[in-house]
């Protein structure tokens, strides 16, 4: 049987505001856990701008090892 879960939340800022702070990759780290940085050549980044993020995974933990990957985002 498919199980399905379902998450609402609200937040209390305008929605451009919303907007301007998921689409900025190097602020991810405060609400993802695994990001590690994230860096790229415009403050506000526009269609066709890339950013590369750094993370760090544990799949198994407690145990090592942890992963590191690097990956180069164009925004489209």
């Amino acid at each position: 049987m498919p199980v399905s879960i379902h998450n609402q939340i609200e937040i209390a800022i305008s929605t451009e505001d919303l907007f301007n702070y998921v689409t900025q990759p190097w602020k991810w780290h405060e609400w993802h856990p695994s990001l590690k940085s994230a860096k790229a050549a415009h403050s506000f980044l526009a269609t066709g701008d890339e950013f590369v993020e750094v993370i760090e995974v544990q799949p198994m933990a407690p145990l090592p090892p942890r992963m590191t990957r690097t990956t180069s985002w164009p925004r489209v």
